[in-house]
């Protein structure tokens, strides 16, 4: 009886000591996941990623263009396919489309700087309930509000408008993208 007496009386201690190890361990994790998330993960064809871009907005950096060519990113739910975002080249203009939203592609409010003389971007991309914002090299190029679309499918689509998407299918189509990366916390 002493024995359990004595084993239960610690057993607050283990845990105290067990919360405080878990959570070191917690504390651990995230500055690894931060600190990785600098660096560029290749892209090799098409590819599908564990990602919530509800709350950690995805980098694409793109290295080369092409008139017609094009990349973007399916968005994924309960492993179901809803939705997609696509930046497509065309006559030194970049422009987008996003399914339920926009009816054709369109081009961007903001144009990237030196479309043709310098490929080499970095895009971000970064979704709330109510928008999805596009920049590139730090610049917002769109910020698009779903309740303004004229499709009245994107605003109560709860694909947009939820949080259910956990995965992203990154596609491109004759251009070449360096890499995908988590937005750094101090970036643009």
């Amino acid at each position: 009886k002493q024995w359990y007496q004595r084993r239960v009386r610690g057993l607050p201690h283990f845990v105290c000591e067990m919360c405080r190890f878990l959570a070191a361990l917690q504390l651990l994790a995230l500055s690894l996941c931060q600190s990785s998330s600098v660096d560029w993960i290749p892209i090799e064809g098409d590819i599908r990623i564990p990602w919530d871009l509800n709350t950690t907005p995805i980098q694409i950096k793109q290295s080369s263009e092409a008139t017609g060519s094009f990349f973007g990113f399916d968005m994924y739910g309960n492993r179901a396919w809803w939705g997609a975002v696509v930046v497509r080249f065309e006559d030194e203009m970049a422009r987008y489309y996003i399914t339920d939203c926009t009816f054709e592609f369109t081009d961007l409010p903001v144009q990237p700087e030196g479309l043709q003389a310098n490929p080499e971007r970095i895009w971000t991309f970064s979704k709330t309930a109510e928008s999805l914002t596009v920049s590139c090299n730090g610049v917002q190029l769109l910020e698009y509000e779903f309740s303004e679309s004229e499709d009245s499918e994107c605003a109560t689509s709860s694909s947009w408008s939820g949080s259910l998407q956990d995965e992203l299918g990154i596609r491109t189509g004759n251009i070449n993208l360096g890499g995908y990366r988590a937005k750094p916390m101090m970036s643009d």
